[in-house]
């Protein structure tokens, strides 16, 4: 507890992106239980951009240092944040989930023989048999293999192109547009029509986030000039909530929601976050109260679905039953980041150089 609030409370920590991260977990947590929030799960696309900027932000630096980009200690370095907190939670929770659903709904733990893909992150490539109390995997899956992705992209570019700036606009541009066919061509040829799990499919989203860290490494002044005017801000409010009236009025299942709403989604989350990314915030209590919540996002994303079906059998699918699923998961978050997140960055800052 006492190292979030060290963390919180350092002055290189950028408020800014914990109230997206905050607001993001809360939405997704609140949609998943009994799908209480509409359009909650759009929370995802916001950690997806944020991801994007982050990640984006770490490699850029290194790419404009001549040959600077180390892929294995890159890998390792996101590895020791995303895997020990993720095998933890896979490990107990699908122990946990098997004496709590195994004569109710066995369909919502993994067993044994189905566990490989889980383990390995490409989950959300082979749909069917869905558990339910781990649909949060899917995402890790789209992070993970970008984490991959990046830093090759980058090095090719290092190695093969004289204007590295000029082609890593054109490159992340390419892939944005490349989601866009990819999800068309789901559609049309797919039996299963899924456009919206597998990596290709979402990777524009983290690329919106990486063009976010492009500007911030090339065009900083640009970025001064439009954090102190609210105007993209507004629009991209106003964007975000347009596409979401369009894809009520078109309708689940249809070429829009299937194609154009996911792709387009991303760019008024990436407005918002781009145009405030500079701005002052108070540090008042409810600041630190999202911050707080955003520290243990993380965890909190990975443990949330797992009690939410035993306690609304339980309790119902009220307030109060609410209150005892979001305050269990928050005390599970807390308890994983603590015993095994903090300490494995600990062990990652004194042996990776």
């Amino acid at each position: 507890m006492l190292q979030s609030i060290k963390t919180i409370n350092n002055p290189h920590r950028n408020p800014v992106l914990d109230i997206f991260r905050a607001i993001a977990i809360l939405a997704v947590v609140v949609f998943h239980f009994n799908m209480a929030l509409p359009y909650g799960y759009l929370g995802v696309d916001v950690f997806f951009v944020l991801s994007g900027t982050l990640i984006g932000s770490i490699l850029i630096k290194e790419f404009n240092k001549e040959n600077k980009i180390k892929f294995f200690p890159f890998i390792l370095k996101r590895g020791f944040k995303i895997w020990p907190s993720y095998y933890f939670f896979f490990i107990v929770g699908d122990i946990v989930a098997y004496f709590i659903y195994r004569n109710i709904h066995p369909e919502y733990y993994v067993p044994v023989s189905d566990c490989k893909r889980y383990l390995l992150f490409y989950q959300n490539f082979t749909g069917i048999p869905f558990h339910v109390t781990f649909d949060c995997v899917w995402s890790l899956c789209i992070e993970e293999h970008f984490y991959i992705l990046l830093p090759i992209l980058l090095i090719i570019i290092q190695l093969l192109f004289k204007n590295k700036k000029a082609m890593l606009l054109f490159s992340l541009s390419t892939l944005i547009f490349l989601a866009f066919i990819f999800k068309v061509l789901a559609l049309i040829y797919s039996h299963s029509k899924d456009t919206y799990s597998m990596s290709m499919f979402r990777m524009d989203a983290l690329c919106w986030g990486v063009l976010i860290a492009f500007i911030l490494n090339y065009h900083e002044s640009l970025l001064q000039k439009i954090t102190r005017s609210y105007l993209l801000f507004f629009t991209g409010i106003i964007v975000f909530f347009i596409l979401i009236g369009l894809n009520m009025h078109f309708g689940y299942g249809s070429f829009y929601q299937k194609t154009i709403f996911h792709s387009l989604t991303p760019i008024p989350i990436a407005l918002m976050i781009f145009s405030t990314y500079n701005m002052r915030v108070k540090r008042t209590k409810l600041v630190f109260g999202l911050q707080f919540i955003a520290y243990y996002s993380y965890n909190l994303y990975l443990w949330h679905g797992l009690l939410k079906f035993f306690i609304i059998d339980k309790y119902g699918g009220g307030i109060v039953s609410f209150m005892v699923y979001f305050v269990v998961a928050f005390i599970l978050a807390i308890l994983s980041t603590i015993l095994i997140e903090e300490p494995f960055l600990r062990l990652r800052a004194r042996t990776i150089r």
